[in-house]
């Protein structure tokens, strides 16, 4: 099983950092910022979500509504590269360019066997009826139609469905940083180790870190696994 780091946005010990040059801090608005801090935990980047927070901040690396810009954490470490983000065919807003959610449940599930942890996009107020797409968990396992996630609001780890509902009613987006994986699902769980290395040496090689060799060592181990 893919093994993290647990945090809770409203710790004491970071609740008070800003998102500068906004005004909103991690206990008001970090979910993002935190869940982030955990993915990280599995490239072998132990930060709090405090310390990731002044990190960003000093590279401009929240906007001026305290909104994490998804690409700066991979700034702060050449060993970590930004997959990208996407919205569901859940998403409230007609204009956004969108992707369906099977689709989108298939990608995650498959970030998951190789490795990496995923941040969805959630309704920030699940009880109520209105689609408020504004909270982010982090996801590290997957099931048929649910995910094993942990919420930054109070650190615990639960089932998706228990507090959001299943995967094709309640991921309106996901978001995902790259780095190289220590921990993984188990076989049983289509865990991929080989596929999951490989694929981080490709993102290394888009950077144009050790490309050569990089591509050629990635190349040899996606033809050589027998899966």
């Amino acid at each position: 099983m893919i093994n993290l780091n647990a945090y809770k946005q409203g710790d004491s010990k970071w609740s008070q950092t800003v998102m500068k040059p906004g005004t909103l801090n991690l206990g008001q608005a970090g979910c993002l910022v935190t869940s982030c801090a955990m993915a990280l935990s599995n490239f072998a980047i132990t930060v709090t979500p405090g310390e990731l927070c002044e990190k960003l901040s000093a590279i401009s690396g929240f906007d001026q509504y305290s909104n994490l810009i998804l690409n700066k954490p991979a700034q702060l470490w050449s060993s970590v590269s930004f997959i990208d983000r996407f919205r569901t065919s859940l998403w409230p807003m007609s204009q956004d360019a969108k992707i369906e959610i099977t689709e989108a449940i298939r990608r995650i599930t498959r970030l998951i066997q190789i490795g990496i942890p995923v941040a969805l996009n959630v309704d920030s107020t699940p009880k109520d009826k209105v689609r408020d797409p504004n909270h982010w968990v982090i996801a590290f396992d997957a099931q048929l139609n649910d995910f094993t996630i942990i919420d930054p609001i109070d650190g615990k780890t639960l089932q998706l469905s228990s507090r959001y509902d299943y995967a094709d009613k309640a991921i309106y987006g996901y978001t995902a940083w790259m780095g190289a994986p220590i921990s993984f699902p188990n076989a049983d769980k289509g865990g991929e180790p080989q596929d999951g290395i490989a694929a981080w040496k490709l993102s290394q090689a888009m950077k144009g870190i050790a490309k050569d060799m990089y591509i050629r060592e990635a190349f040899e181990s996606l033809i050589n696994n027998p899966n």
